[in-house]
């Protein structure tokens, strides 16, 4: 009998997918809304669904579309007082409109480098769900064994063997490599 999603079964389901879609942190929203991570995390890969996703995506957009506009509206207002007041020579009036555009700069600023920083992390998560950033260490590793001698590369497959399954072979002993069928240090 299949197992039932305990997240898709929770009161709070759509608010955790919410959190799940918006910040992306499992322990965080683990914590949060007192569910298993393991449950959260299963949950996030298999039912959150991509539709709801775009959903979310595109009331994002609006939001900041509108935003967006009324940050335009207030730096066309600010650019308007400067320049009224400038021309009539109330130097006062025109400083402080300029340092209202400034703020309206440093605002357009930190939200365009938030804005960056969280579509950097959107893209590091589609790697890491689309396999892309396993398949790169897989790559560096592969690059890195490629330095290591035939016996080098032996010790290292005992070595990963022995962490796999579990064994109790002992493979170095006293600084030395034992053998791959005894335990006599290699000589």
């Amino acid at each position: 009998m299949p197992q039932i999603c305990l997240i898709c079964s929770n009161p709070d389901r759509y608010q955790i997918d919410r959190e799940i879609i918006e910040n992306g942190n499992l322990s965080e929203i683990s914590k949060k809304f007192n569910v298993s991570y393991n449950s959260l995390y299963s949950h996030a890969q298999n039912h959150v669904s991509k539709k709801l996703a775009k959903v979310f995506e595109k009331q994002d957009s609006i939001r900041s579309t509108n935003l967006m506009s009324k940050i335009d509206d207030m730096i066309s207002k600010a650019e308007d007082i400067f320049q009224r007041n400038y021309d009539s020579q109330k130097d006062l009036t025109a400083l402080k409109a300029l340092d209202s555009l400034k703020n309206s700069f440093q605002l357009l600023l930190n939200i365009s480098s938030q804005l960056h920083a969280q579509r950097t992390l959107e893209l590091q998560i589609l790697r890491e769900r689309s396999g892309e950033t396993n398949q790169a260490k897989n790559e560096e590793f592969a690059q890195a064994i490629k330095n290591l001698s035939f016996e080098e590369l032996e010790v290292l497959n005992r070595l990963i063997n022995k962490a796999n399954h579990n064994n109790t072979d002992i493979i170095v002993k006293n600084g030395r490599i034992l053998s791959y069928r005894s335990n006599n240090p290699k000589e």
